[in-house]
């Protein structure tokens, strides 16, 4: 990963829409790594949700009209998933849309900012944390390692595992268009894993890579009165690194 490219985060429906905040956290932290990002304030979706409902029509046209607007850059960071797994892999594979900018899931660009020095994470954060594998990251696009090496980098931190992770790691609740079609085994599927899984671990934040897994999981932990926070990564690198 090249950071003096020319970069531009696409944050997705989640985080414009769902999650408060997160894609100017997002764009900070990028800020730290790339000489030359800007954010697409457009609200495009990437077209997943037309294409779990098998219009791909419509899916490919979402793809079309994203891809217009970034043309110009060389990298595109996403720190939506399901966004990433759209560019990355149902674009060219299952929709036939090809282009010549870089994918990468936000993750990406941590794991190789710290590995390589870019960024240092130095100060101490003292917090008990799990992580939550989201689906699409993990199960379908690989990225497991990465967090986890992230989340060792960050001095004082206490990161304990979840009996079920990687690969095996279990749903937030809201895969697919499960929120949508039945939001109320959603919630009950993620207040299960709270429940369940989580809070025996007795931490204090759940941390995760995907803005509807942190959607999903504050919803249920509001919903039972729980005092575990739910951090998106680059929220808990930032802290260590003083940003």
């Amino acid at each position: 990963m090249a950071t003096c490219m020319k970069a531009i985060l696409f944050p997705g429906c989640a985080a414009n829409d769902l999650v408060q905040g997160l894609g100017d956290l997002w764009f900070r932290i990028l800020n730290k790594i790339f000489t030359d990002v800007d954010y697409l304030k457009e609200r495009i979706c990437c077209g997943m949700p037309f294409l779990l409902s098998g219009r791909y029509e419509q899916a490919a046209k979402c793809g079309e009209k994203l891809l217009s607007f970034v043309e110009n850059y060389d990298i595109l960071i996403t720190g939506c998933p399901s966004c990433y797994r759209m560019l990355k892999y149902f674009y060219p594979e299952k929709l036939g849309i090809s282009s010549k900018i870089e994918v990468l899931h936000l993750v990406n660009a941590l794991y190789d900012s710290i590995r390589t020095k870019k960024i240092t994470p130095e100060k101490p954060v003292r917090i008990r944390v799990t992580y939550h594998d989201p689906c699409e990251l993990c199960r379908h696009m690989k990225i497991c390692d990465e967090p986890r090496y992230i989340l060792n980098s960050i001095p004082g931190l206490d990161f304990v595992e979840l009996e079920m992770n990687r690969s095996e790691s279990t749903c937030c609740g809201g895969g697919g268009l499960m929120r949508v079609l039945y939001p109320r085994i959603s919630q009950e599927i993620a207040i299960s894993k709270i429940l369940n899984e989580v809070a025996p671990l007795y931490v204090s934040a759940i941390v995760t890579s995907c803005p509807f897994c942190k959607y999903v999981f504050e919803d249920a932990i509001n919903f039972i009165g729980s005092s575990i926070r739910v951090m998106d990564i680059s929220e808990i690198v930032l802290m260590a690194i003083g940003g």
